[in-house]
């Protein structure tokens, strides 16, 4: 979404929604009327025409739409059957994700099923006819195009030669794309939380996960570049990334950073923390990060809470912190906190 767009208002939809939906924080539209559903659905995506070819008798749609730095995510549900035409209007990459039912996509003169197995991928410049089946629920992934690209060309070390395109078929069941579905879904889940306020350091990480997962799940002209094994890195480079992540741990870090700072690419900077330590990078940004929560934790600062801690180490998700914070000292976060406390009194 550009600057200059206001999102979408939210709109009025019943607690006890006939279907499941991932982004039930997020909604635009429940309606039965066919045109307030296409006024709705052209606020998030260029809409070129909205058909019904069995007539608006028993129609029911329902959208929901989040738009965060460079990443919108869109659900969508239909009780009928409809087809729609979108545009290239929007410089993004799309990737329909298929939870129930079926869909075809036109793009490009190929004809793409959308299932739950099937994937559809449309590039920014090229258009896209969706026909929905009746009890077709999907989302789709849009991504800022020029963040893909730099995303790439960071990964590889080098700049693109010409435009990026992309195969506008997937199959969810390769490894690659299930990783991209498994990332969609914790965004998702995230989003759906209502605990705590999504953290900025936290939803730029995931935004992060997610550019590099559609990279290595989407056949492109640099796949085979990106999933090949990347030149073996000297042991001083990877103490060098983290030397630089125990100095920045306090804030958002991404990989083409560390390998931009130990001067190699970022594929190259994975497989040597996997070769010489058995983790990723990221995983040590993790480690760090927990090792400073327990500090913390540990202070006997009567003022600190394990939900403040939390947050404070970039830790969104208070469940998941509880876990890896357990299975790294073997006890709660809130047994540190208390044994601190009595220490104190």
């Amino acid at each position: 979404m550009s600057s200059d767009e206001k999102p979408p208002a939210p709109a009025a939809v019943p607690p006890d929604l006939p279907v499941e939906n991932p982004l039930r924080r997020y909604p635009v539209a429940y309606t039965h009327s066919p045109e307030e559903a296409r006024e709705a659905l052209s606020r998030v995506a260029d809409v070129q025409a909205f058909d019904l070819p069995q007539g608006p008798q028993g129609f029911l749609a329902q959208l929901s739409y989040v738009a965060l730095n460079g990443i919108d995510l869109t659900f969508t549900s239909t009780a009928s059957e409809v087809a729609i035409r979108f545009g290239s209007g929007r410089r993004q990459v799309r990737q329909q994700i298929g939870l129930s039912g079926t869909a075809s996509s036109v793009t490009l003169g190929a004809t793409i099923e959308v299932t739950p197995e099937r994937s559809c991928i449309v590039g920014p410049d090229a258009d896209v006819t969706v026909h929905s089946a009746a009890g077709h629920r999907q989302v789709v992934l849009r991504l800022d195009y020029d963040a893909v690209v730099s995303k790439l060309e960071k990964l590889i070390g080098s700049p693109l030669k010409g435009k990026l395109t992309f195969d506008p078929e997937a199959d969810i069941r390769d490894a690659h794309q299930a990783q991209l579905r498994r990332a969609t879904s914790f965004l998702l889940a995230e989003l759906d939380a209502a605990d705590v306020k999504p953290s900025g350091l936290v939803m730029t990480e995931i935004e992060q996960l997610l550019l590099v997962s559609f990279l290595l799940g989407s056949r492109h002209p640099y796949s085979d570049l990106l999933r090949s094994e990347p030149r073996a890195l000297a042991p001083w480079q990877v103490r060098l990334a983290e030397e630089y992540i125990a100095a920045n741990w306090n804030r958002p870090l991404s990989i083409e950073e560390l390998a931009a700072t130990v001067r190699v690419s970022a594929r190259s900077l994975f497989r040597t923390f996997r070769q010489y330590r058995g983790y990723s990078p990221m995983g040590f940004v993790k480690q760090v990060r927990l090792k400073h929560a327990r500090d913390m934790l540990d202070s006997g600062d009567p003022t600190i809470t394990v939900t403040g801690v939390a947050l404070a180490c970039g830790f969104y998700n208070l469940g998941h912190f509880a876990s890896d914070y357990r299975r790294a000292f073997a006890e709660p976060p809130s047994q540190t906190l208390r044994r601190a406390k009595r220490g104190r009194a």
